[in-house]
C-alpha cells in the first residue's frame, strides 16, 4: 500500500498534492466551484493578524464537531472533523469550515504541520498519514 493519500471518490472535490513541514506528502481538497484565485487571497491576508492556538482535535468519526469560541473568533474555524476512513485506515481525513481566509497550518502530535491556504470561506479537506494524527496546534498568517 502506498503512503500517498488516496484520491477522493467525491467528484465535487479537487485534490492537490502538497508537502508537509517535515517533507511528507499530503493532499488538500477544495470545492471545484471555488473561483477566487490564490493570488487575490495573498493580498487580503496581508491585513490579517497572525495567530496560534493550542487545540485537542483527536481522531473520531466523520461527523462535524463545533470548535471553541476562541477558535471561532480568532481563527474563523467554526467546525472540524478528523477520521480514518475504513477503506484507507492509515490515511486520516481532516475537514474544517472557515469564515475567515487565512494561510492555515495544522500541527499533529508528531510536530508535523499541514498547510492549507484558504482563498474562499467554507469547507476544506486534508488527507495525511501520521503516527500521531491528533491535531494539537493551529496557526494562521
Amino acid at each position: 500500500m502506498s503512503d500517498q493519500p488516496a484520491a477522493s471518490d467525491d467528484s465535487s472535490i479537487e485534490w492537490k498534492k502538497a508537502t508537509s513541514q517535515n517533507g511528507a506528502s499530503f493532499s488538500v481538497g477544495r470545492e471545484k466551484t471555488e473561483s477566487v484565485t490564490e493570488d487575490k487571497t495573498e493580498v487580503a491576508a496581508m491585513s490579517l493578524k497572525g495567530f496560534g492556538i493550542v487545540v485537542n482535535w483527536p481522531v473520531g468519526d466523520s461527523s462535524w464537531k463545533d470548535t471553541t469560541d476562541e477558535v471561532k473568533e480568532v481563527a474563523g474555524i467554526t467546525r472540524y472533523r478528523l477520521w480514518a476512513p475504513e477503506s484507507f485506515p492509515s490515511i486520516y481525513e481532516f475537514g474544517f469550515t472557515n469564515t475567515i481566509n487565512y494561510n492555515f497550518s495544522f500541527t499533529d502530535e508528531t510536530g508535523d504541520s499541514y498547510g492549507v491556504n484558504t482563498w474562499t470561506t467554507g469547507d476544506h479537506s486534508v488527507k495525511y498519514n501520521s503516527e500521531k494524527p491528533t491535531i494539537v496546534f493551529i496557526s494562521g498568517t
